[in-house]
């Protein structure tokens, strides 16, 4: 992409997945490095120069480290940035903008991620989000949202008007929530306890009651399970972006149940000091008498009702268009701090269990993983 302001054309250069890895502005070039979950966290000259540094708490900013100094982030709750202070608690810079981030102010902000987290880039005026770029002047995105599968409306929900333009940002809706790469995703609630199917666009296309309850142990390897999923972002294994592909037609008391599970990709288990979790994901399963349905403990999966796994899968092949990308996990604090207490009486009770002893003195020295992505 070439952007055009004042007479001279900065130049985006992107790397084979589609992150933008280069800009040269005024002919002057700056790089991007990408952490395991396609975040930019660090920003380089031209001639390989550190320049700049970003830090994350799962899928959220929470300060910037520039010119020796660690600045901290005080954003809203759609992640937009309204408030930059330094170590020492000193304000750098005061954000302000409407809700489709028109108008946006923040002079002095050591960072160019500000609506809803997303870089601004002043060359252009533009934001830019994974998947496009997006003007906050119009409250639209710049180009029409594409599809891998040829269709005529790509994305479009006919029962809903609104899905029809696809220039439009979150149905004109911009405080329902945000819209972090241009595709489906699910989100689990660990406060609330429910699921949510959320289609292109942001609109909930429909939601299920759910649950993180871990076992300490697999009942099988008789080893420490991953644990409950800390808040963030944890990417669909492509495979099952379009329903789940393991383990369908199970009965409605077996492990999965009849809709199979959908699998997020291996992940580092609290900043992989601990383990890597693998086959780890949302299914249904374990209903019917003596099981607790969606209640019953997994190994480290959010347990859904078989019929809201059903319908997950239903959605997804009756939208090829509209590939299922992320599960968002919010709220989620209190159900690993559950099981976290539980490995460290388990601990106590049984002294030769390694794994269990690691990660609850991890823990307890680094109590700042409970945290993350609230929103």
């Amino acid at each position: 992409m070439r952007g055009q302001r004042s007479g001279w054309r900065p130049q985006y250069v992107y790397n084979a997945l589609g992150q933008r890895v280069e800009k040269i502005v005024g002919g002057v070039a700056k790089y991007y490095l990408y952490n395991p979950a396609g975040r930019a966290v660090t920003m380089l000259d031209q001639n390989g120069n550190w320049l700049r540094g970003e830090i994350f708490a799962g899928a959220r900013h929470i300060a910037t480290y520039d010119n020796n100094t660690t600045y901290f982030d005080d954003s809203d709750r759609l992640g937009t940035l309204r408030m930059s202070a330094t170590l020492a608690g000193y304000e750098q810079s005061e954000c302000t903008s409407g809700p489709f981030g028109e108008g946006m102010s923040c002079a002095g902000s050591p960072t160019p991620l500000q609506f809803t987290g997303q870089q601004h880039d002043a060359e252009t005026g533009l934001d830019y989000f994974p998947a496009r770029y997006y003007t906050s002047t119009w409250a639209r995105w710049m180009v029409p949202d594409w599809s891998p599968v040829p269709t005529a409306v790509p994305y479009a929900n006919f029962v809903n008007p609104q899905s029809l333009d696809l220039y439009v940002y979150l149905m004109d809706n911009p405080v329902s929530g945000t819209d972090p790469t241009g595709h489906s995703h699910s989100v689990y609630d660990g406060a609330a306890h429910v699921i949510y199917l959320v289609a292109h666009g942001g609109a909930v296309v429909r939601h299920w009651t759910a649950y993180n309850n871990v076992a300490i142990r697999n009942d099988n390897t008789l080893l420490i399970t991953a644990g409950p999923l800390p808040n963030g972002r944890y990417a669909i294994r492509p495979v099952d972006r379009h329903g789940a592909r393991l383990h369908l037609g199970g009965s409605r008391s077996s492990a999965y149940g009849p809709g199979g599970i959908i699998h997020i990709r291996e992940h580092t288990v609290f900043g992989g000091r601990v383990s890597v979790a693998s086959g780890v994901g949302v299914h249904g399963g374990r209903e019917g008498f003596p099981w607790m349905g969606y209640l019953s403990l997994t190994n480290g999966c959010v347990r859904t009702c078989n019929q809201g796994m059903l319908n997950i899968n239903g959605w997804l092949r009756a939208h090829p268009n509209d590939p299922l990308h992320y599960l968002q996990v919010k709220n989620n604090q209190l159900d690993v701090r559950t099981w976290v207490r539980g490995a460290e009486e388990e601990c106590e009770a049984q002294t030769g269990t390694v794994g269990c002893k690691a990660l609850a003195q991890y823990i307890g020295k680094h109590p700042n993983v409970l945290g993350g992505d609230s929103r």
